[in-house]
């Protein structure tokens, strides 16, 4: 067992690695070249891609590619 599995990180960390590829992406990111990038199983990336879109970090331009969310918007104009 990883130590990321003791503590219980890895699914945040996993998280936190997919918000940092997509915010520090000077372009928005598809599906596919998420899923290329992480290395993470399409079913993973496609689970936590939702839960970061629900939480307000990534959201999705009307082409479907992802770019950060409301919440950096937010808290960039604050």
């Amino acid at each position: 067992m990883s130590a990321d599995t003791a503590t219980g990180t890895q699914a945040v960390d996993r998280a936190a690695d997919l918000v940092a590829l997509v915010v520090e992406s000077p372009d928005p990111l598809s599906f596919s070249e998420i899923h290329q990038r992480c290395g993470l199983a399409r079913s993973t990336t496609s689970r936590l891609l939702s839960a970061l879109e629900r939480q307000g970090l990534l959201a999705r331009t009307s082409a479907g590619s992802f770019v950060p969310g409301s919440l950096f918007v937010s808290y960039a104009a604050s």
